[in-house]
């Protein structure tokens, strides 16, 4: 966690990704959910004010909700809510042509309507801001009906607070946001999954787990060339040469006080030479073997769940080239 402006800042805001996949959810946060969105008392105004001007674009129901009882509500707690209809419908949400569930407030916002986008609670999520007698907190509020968006960010490589960067610079501004970005940095790197003539599978044992070799893209390199000179120098191969691209993983961690997100780009390699394995021993690497195919999955049991995934997704939708080496 870390503390900007009062603001306490929860770690997941850095170590989770999410992007909106509307093709995907529909707009299932508009639909779904026991109480309405939070609403700052400030913002009744703004919805009171411009209901005139967003209401056409609101369902028959949605309107009929707020004009027998008000543009808010109140939650158990007493605190002021977007109304719902019977269904847990958000009062202010439409369907479009495509059956996504969206906002009529920002609808008009965004054809130049009005100023008011939609209340911040809607803008910001999945950040919840949760107020404290001397300051705010913001996290990173899991829901099951986003975990197309979190499959979507992870996939990008896409952190929470940069999905959200607009609407945090509309609540907290510029230099607000900007404290987040000093706090995260990006890393490429690339590697390679290496077979051999003998249907093997080329490993490395460093810092207690197994791993595919890999390293950080250096620049004026292209990723193919980096992917090929890492792997080269972390086992002292040198007949090496890239077969295909495999998907890209990503993951974060922490270093000196500051989260990283680190993409690699992966490659199936394919060696054919007998050359003796050297393991780069400056960078923590203790062994280089060449492991049987059906060892893999337990070397690989107690590594990283990025690598087991990868390995996973290889042996699951490109067998032939695995096969084809194997033989």
């Amino acid at each position: 966690m870390i503390i900007i402006n009062n603001v306490l800042v929860s770690d997941d805001l850095f170590d989770s990704q999410f992007c909106c996949d509307l093709s995907q959810c529909k707009g299932m946060c508009c639909v779904e959910g026991d109480t309405g969105a939070p609403v700052d008392p400030e913002e009744i105004a703004d919805l009171e004010d411009n209901y005139p001007l967003f209401k056409k674009y609101m369902s028959e129901e949605g309107i009929e909700k707020v004009e027998a009882e008000g543009t808010f509500d109140y939650d158990m707690e007493g605190s002021f809510v977007t109304p719902l209809l019977s269904d847990e419908r958000c009062a202010y949400a439409y369907y479009d042509e495509n059956g996504i569930a969206k906002c009529a407030i920002e609808k008009a916002f965004e054809k130049g309507e009005i100023d008011f986008q939609k209340p911040i609670s809607c803008h910001l999520y999945p950040i919840r801001v949760k107020k404290l007698p001397d300051y705010e907190a913001l996290n990173y509020h899991r829901w099951f009906v986003c975990a197309e968006a979190c499959e979507l960010g992870h996939r990008l490589g896409l952190p929470v607070f940069r999905f959200l960067k607009n609407p945090i610079i509309r609540k907290y501004g510029e230099a607000f946001y900007q404290q987040l970005e000093d706090n995260y940095c990006e890393i490429k790197a690339a590697g390679g999954v290496v077979l051999n003539a003998e249907g093997k599978v080329l490993m490395i044992f460093r810092r207690g787990k197994w791993d595919f070799p890999k390293g950080k893209v250096e620049d004026g390199e292209t990723i193919e060339e980096a992917a090929l000179r890492e792997v080269s120098e972390e086992t002292g191969l040198q007949q090496l040469s890239i077969v295909k691209p495999l998907p890209d993983t990503f993951h974060t961690y922490k270093l000196g006080g500051k989260w990283v997100g680190k993409t690699t780009a992966w490659y199936i390699m394919k060696s054919n030479a007998h050359e003796n394995l050297v393991p780069q021993t400056e960078e923590d690497i203790e062994e280089a073997r060449w492991v049987k195919f059906d060892e893999v999955a337990r070397l690989l049991k107690d590594s990283y769940p990025n690598l087991r995934e990868l390995w996973s997704k290889l042996k699951r939708e490109d067998e032939e080239t695995l096969t084809a080496f194997a033989r």
